[in-house]
């Protein structure tokens, strides 16, 4: 038998509310944005590093950073799907 849906709660409400707030999605994508730039800078320092001898070239250290992109690029393209009405699954 079918459950019939129960009514939200006003808390529950007051999340969904916030996580379709058109102002914080911008200012998470700011912050996303920023967390790229801080990411390239460690991953340039590497590169050097790794140039220089500084370093010796590890696999497992590449892997970190290209995963570390892979997830702000998947947070970004979250954010801007969201701030576009459009589902982010």
């Amino acid at each position: 038998m079918a459950r019939t849906p129960r009514k939200p709660t006003p808390e529950e409400l007051r999340w969904r509310r916030s996580a379709h707030d058109p102002e914080k999605a911008k200012r998470n994508l700011r912050r996303q944005y920023g967390l790229l730039g801080l990411w390239s800078a460690i991953t340039v320092g590497w590169i050097v590093a790794v140039a220089s001898n500084q370093l010796t070239f590890n696999w497992a250290n590449a892997a970190i950073l290209i995963f570390g992109y892979l997830n702000l690029a998947l947070g970004i393209g979250r954010i801007k799907r969201t701030t576009a009405g459009r589902k982010t699954h």
